[in-house]
């Protein structure tokens, strides 16, 4: 079964419905049949933008309760890759969200990824493949 990692962005609008993106992410996280992945930087951040709204941010607790997505943890061992990271992107604002979803493809083997953000075309994998963008 296929990982896929997924970032903020997308959860923001899966749960935000005057989120421009909202149709297709509940479309394509209701055709998708692998497994999303992500880690609680991630999950900070799409809680931070929803919190204007108490429900959707309940919501999303609730499906990543459910198992809609496997969080893994990012420990102060993974830091000095982390790092590496940080320093390889110093010309792309990158924050700590997208470069735990960078760490965590390298440190999995994931090369796919949903996300929304134009970003993740500069970023790499080992080897300086590309990731894989799930359409949507």
């Amino acid at each position: 079964m296929i990982s896929t990692l997924i970032d903020a962005g997308p959860l923001i609008a899966l749960f935000d419905k005057d989120d421009a993106f909202h149709e297709r992410m509940v479309e394509c996280v209701r055709t998708y049949s692998g497994i999303f992945v992500s880690t609680w930087p991630v999950i900070t951040e799409a809680m931070h933008i929803l919190r204007r709204y108490h429900l959707n941010q309940r919501s999303l607790l609730q499906w990543i309760e459910a198992g809609g997505i496997r969080i893994i943890e990012i420990t102060r061992d993974d830091l000095a890759e982390m790092i590496k990271i940080f320093e390889k992107y110093s010309d792309v604002p990158m924050d700590f969200a997208d470069c735990s979803i960078v760490h965590l493809a390298a440190t999995n083997e994931i090369e796919h990824v949903l996300t929304i953000d134009s970003d993740f075309i500069i970023y790499r994998l080992r080897g300086k493949k590309q990731f894989r963008f799930l359409r949507y």
